[in-house]
């Protein structure tokens, strides 16, 4: 994990807000919910009253988005990771199936 993302969590943990290298973190207290942007596209949206998490690669296949998401998923407890092969996305080395994604290309990290 990099200084980036070594705050991004960091900040999450807290229910904090940031922004670091091209990621943005806020914090509402109204809704509990914690959202994590990079280069301005929403990544993962965190609701700490249910402990549930959502990842979105936005179109963007790349190393920085998987490492922010893997990031992201090992702070806050979930036992899952996610690669990149030929521009596909796999979680648990499994390539993520159509019945993962909820909708707009969000996940929901259950593990």
């Amino acid at each position: 994990m990099n200084v980036a993302e070594t705050k991004v969590t960091q900040a999450l943990k807290t229910r904090g807000s940031l922004s670091v290298s091209n990621t943005t973190v806020k914090y509402s207290v109204a809704t509990e919910i914690s959202t994590i942007d990079l280069h301005g596209n929403r990544i993962a949206e965190y609701d700490h009253s249910k402990n549930k998490l959502k990842v979105n690669f936005c179109g963007y296949a790349t190393n920085t988005t998987r490492n922010r998401i893997n990031a992201i998923c090992e702070a806050l407890g979930f036992n899952t990771w996610f690669n990149i092969k030929q521009d596909e996305v796999y979680q648990n080395v499994m390539r993520v199936k159509q019945g993962v994604v909820i909708s707009n290309g969000w996940i929901e990290v259950t593990e």
